[in-house]
């Protein structure tokens, strides 16, 4: 499974990631929204989306897809401005490993996998260990700005 996040101003979306039948992975809703602060909001809305999984979903054409659902959810009208000062954090638990991946920022404006940003969990850690270090993460990195 594969899930991600989005640490915005002071709150942490995630949205339900499908897999297309092209292989690549897509947020859809439903996008769990918490505070930063609150810490037991934070755990439901990551565990109520790993509960989610990662659903297939058709591929959509180029011409078909949608703006990002997250943006709705920010309240903000274009990907730019939400990206302009978000941070992107990963869950990675597929091939029997379990990570928690930072993003940083590529040079087309996306994102990529940060290697000074990547904690390996031991293959028997469950997901609520995994949850509680991410959320421990989002918090200090809301903090220290």
């Amino acid at each position: 499974m594969l899930m991600g996040c989005y640490l915005r101003e002071g709150k942490v979306y995630v949205p339900v990631q499908a897999k297309t039948e092209a292989g690549f992975y897509m947020d859809i809703e439903p996008v769990e929204v918490a505070a930063v602060p609150d810490t037991e909001g934070l755990r439901r809305a990551l565990l109520a989306t790993y509960a989610r999984g990662n659903p297939g979903v058709p591929t959509p054409a180029r011409n078909e897809r949608s703006k990002p659902v997250v943006l709705r959810h920010a309240g903000v009208k274009s990907w730019a401005r939400f990206a302009h000062n978000a941070d992107v954090w990963q869950m990675d638990l597929r091939r029997g490993a379990c990570r928690i991946i930072g993003q940083q920022r590529s040079a087309d404006g996306g994102w990529v996998d940060d290697p000074d940003q990547v904690i390996t969990f031991p293959p028997d850690a469950g997901i609520e260990a995994v949850v509680e270090r991410l959320v421990t993460i989002l918090q200090a990195v809301a903090r220290d700005g």
